[in-house]
């Protein structure tokens, strides 16, 4: 859970108010609670898709979400990523993402 762990620490650095994680794996959470995850969602423990019971615990939806997903097969995603920026120009991803310009866009975390 390394790069959702660095999401989630950005977000507190970043004063966020409520942190949700949202995973098949509920182990993960303890984990989480040091970097700053305030709330946990385990899709498993619902019957209805998560982005339902997202936007009921949140009235209505969240202001900003970080997908942190492990695929196997890289190649496949590659074609997918349409920017790539260092941590340092984090606000010029979210920007591209809500001018609708990206699809995936890397966060190298080293700078």
């Amino acid at each position: 859970m390394v790069l959702c762990d660095q999401a989630a620490e950005g977000a507190r650095i970043a004063s966020a108010s409520r942190i949700i994680a949202v995973d098949l794996n509920a182990k993960r959470f303890d984990e989480g609670i040091k970097f700053g995850v305030t709330e946990f969602v385990n899709p498993k423990d619902h019957d209805k898709p998560v982005h339902e019971v997202l936007a009921e615990m949140t009235i209505g939806g969240v202001d900003r979400s970080i997908e942190c997903t492990f695929i196997v097969k890289e190649l496949e995603l590659e074609k997918f990523i349409t920017h790539e920026v260092s941590f340092l120009e984090i606000n010029k991803a979210f920007e591209l993402m809500l001018r609708g310009e990206g699809l995936r866009c890397i966060i190298h975390m080293d700078g």
